[in-house]
């Protein structure tokens, strides 16, 4: 039961993962981002859906959320 839980536990926390944007991309119709998650793994393409009619970019080596 307890190896379960250290499976189920470890999968949670892999669905999320903290991450610093390092390129913002507003030319498509949704926003893509660019996000280092360590210092080995960095993730593009990442849609980045905001609020209707606000329209900002991120500043660079701001911190987000990745859910994967």
């Amino acid at each position: 039961m307890l190896d379960a839980l250290n499976a189920l536990s470890r999968r949670i926390r892999l669905f999320v993962s903290r991450a610093v944007i390092s390129f913002v991309d507003d030319t498509r119709t949704v926003q893509y981002l660019q996000a280092k998650i360590n210092a080995l793994e960095t993730v593009g393409d990442i849609p980045r859906y905001v609020e209707y009619g606000l329209s900002s970019n991120p500043p660079l080596g701001s911190e987000a959320l990745i859910v994967f």
